[in-house]
């Protein structure tokens, strides 16, 4: 749960630093909402932004509460939306 709620926190701290940049594309909707508490973890991680995303190097990090990254992939990118699993995390 704490390593959830570790995501959640750098899922708003990315929402939250993307959104004053005028000139960049914007996460407008994720399958998480921003505040939401889960009980249990989910099985894919969505995301859509403003525009569509380049696939250059795209990466999602799941951080937990201390802000290390505890796992990295590599999304799944169809124009706006970026797809990825959620894994098992203890």
């Amino acid at each position: 749960m704490r390593l959830l709620r570790g995501f959640l926190c750098a899922l708003v701290l990315s929402v939250g630093i993307a959104l004053p940049a005028a000139a960049h594309d914007q996460l407008i909707a994720s399958n998480i909402e921003d505040g939401s508490v889960l009980t249990e973890a989910p099985t894919q991680i969505e995301l859509e932004y403003s525009a569509e995303i380049m696939d250059a190097t795209p990466a999602i990090a799941i951080l937990d509460e201390s802000g290390s990254t505890v796992h990295e992939v590599t999304p799944a990118v169809d124009g706006r939306f970026v797809r990825a699993p959620f894994p098992e995390l203890p």
